[in-house]
């Protein structure tokens, strides 16, 4: 239940500022604007793979504690 909450507090707060970084990266390296739902992708991505490491940690960590 940490991570649903973590999640809606600290990560989905500043998505704005997140995505207007990622746009402001992709134009300075490649001159172009990205497309809108490409950034909210990425976005997606990053936030979803949060709660997946979590898992994964969460299983193999009483492996190394052994």
């Amino acid at each position: 239940m940490l991570q649903f909450g973590y999640n809606t507090g600290v990560i989905n707060a500043p998505q704005g500022n997140i995505e207007n970084f990622m746009k402001d990266v992709y134009k300075n390296r490649y001159g172009e604007d990205v497309n809108d739902d490409y950034v909210e992708g990425l976005y997606s991505i990053a936030v979803s793979i949060f709660a997946i490491g979590g898992m994964l940690g969460g299983f193999g960590g009483g492996y190394y504690m052994l």
